[in-house]
């Protein structure tokens, strides 16, 4: 199914609209669903603000903005038959939909076809490489676990070893591992591959080859099933690391599946509602985007939310500063861009890809949001080194989970 969202900035304009062409997960079950919900949602509201300025204003002319966003269902063919269907009906100007996965089907497709395509959550620098018209406001891989190091480094922790799912963006966000931890002093033990979507006796496995290693800290770069799934051998097996860092599991959904088991979990993000980001486009705060996502469908948004908010209002700026919709025209211009957001200051080095860097938050008690844990400059409190299992045990049987749903529902990390 072609799902589309259409805005006319004023009846009164004749002006041919500004299309802006997309795909994401628009169904009820499949695996990125929620991401496909969130990127839809923060697109309408963009057409509320772009249809309250009155449009996008190209060579003096005030014109009207179209998003059209296919039905990907989490699937790379149809990705690309979205976007395939928006080369035959002229649509040149694209957002990427989620995953790195996903948005490399989507950059071939651009790269293909001369459309301009800005990603905005996907962490693989594949994606913007050799593809002078692709562009990524989500930091790159290299960027997630720098971080976590700084905190761990200033707790003491010695020895660390990772895994990640068989899939492009765990594998891009893992692979750091090992210069990261020569630079802060560490040793890595091991860094292990599991199959893509792995559990059972697989994750069973792993925990139990984590444990007879004994390391002080654990990355984890993987999906949310997995991270599941690896926190509970953990408890079974009394792993008891003094540290583990994901790159999901300490979000709303994970809180509540996981309830007191998740606590002490540290968790990657580029993006919370309390950082202090405002927007010079449209004049919103990061607050205030939260604030105004909350009221309109009753949840908070993911940082991938803020992300495709950033790359919208880029975009659009863009489309503004080039005086045109063509895409070679308007990636010059994207080029250039250096513009302050809700989600954090966008610019692209010479490969499309923005410089942010990510925060390491953990969650460290009930009832309370996550705490920003680094950078150390920026921290709001130190990394807590985690309990003992049995000490974990107890809080999860003494905590009931429905205090854990009154955190602040923030989404850490996909790819």
């Amino acid at each position: 199914e072609f799902h589309s969202i259409i805005l006319r900035s004023s009846s009164r304009l004749t002006e041919p609209p500004v299309i802006i062409g997309s795909s994401a997960a628009l169904d009820c079950c499949s695996r990125f669903m929620s991401f496909g919900r969130a990127f839809k949602q923060t697109y309408e509201i963009y057409i509320e603000w772009v249809q309250e300025r009155g449009g996008l204003l190209v060579n003096g002319t005030w014109r009207p903005v179209e998003i059209r966003v296919g039905n990907d269902m989490s699937e790379a063919e149809n990705v690309r038959a979205v976007f395939e269907r928006h080369v035959h009906d002229g649509v040149n100007l694209w957002l990427s939909t989620y995953s790195s996965g996903l948005s490399l089907v989507a950059a071939d497709v651009a790269n293909s076809s001369g459309s301009l395509l800005v990603a905005h959550s996907a962490s693989s620098t594949a994606i913007t490489r050799d593809r002078p018209t692709v562009f990524n406001v989500n930091p790159p891989a290299r960027n997630y676990m720098r971080g976590s190091f700084e905190a761990l480094a200033a707790s003491g922790i010695g020895t660390i070893a990772g895994f990640y799912e068989a899939s492009g963006g765990p594998r891009a966000v893992c692979r750091p591992l090992q210069d990261l931890a020569s630079e802060y002093n560490m040793t890595l033990l091991s860094n292990r591959e599991i199959p893509f979507s792995a559990n059972g006796s697989v994750v069973k496995d792993l925990v139990a080859g984590l444990k007879s290693e004994r390391p002080d800290a654990v990355f984890g770069c993987v999906y949310e099933q997995v991270c599941h799934e690896f926190v509970e051998e953990m408890l079974e097996q009394q792993f008891e690391p003094k540290a583990v860092i994901f790159t999901v599991c300490v979000t709303s959904d994970s809180i509540s599946q996981l309830g007191a088991k998740g606590r002490w979990l540290t968790g990657v993000t580029s993006w919370l509602p309390s950082m202090p980001h405002q927007s010079e486009e449209t004049g919103f705060s990061a607050a205030e985007f939260g604030a105004l996502y909350r009221s309109k469908y009753t949840e908070d948004p993911p940082y991938q939310a803020a992300a495709a908010w950033a790359a919208i209002v880029s975009l659009g700026r863009a489309v503004e500063m080039a005086n045109s919709t063509e895409p070679a025209v308007v990636s010059a211009q994207l080029q250039r861009l250096d513009l302050e957001t809700l989600y954090g200051r966008v610019s692209f080095d010479e490969h499309g890809q923005t410089p942010m860097n990510f925060k390491a938050v953990q969650l460290q008690e009930v009832g309370m949001p996550p705490a920003v844990v680094s950078p150390l400059h920026k921290a709001v409190a130190p990394l807590r080194l985690m309990p003992s299992s049995s000490e974990r045990q107890c809080a999860s049987e003494a905590v009931g989970d429905s205090m854990f749903r009154s955190l602040l529902r923030v989404t850490i990390m996909w790819f």
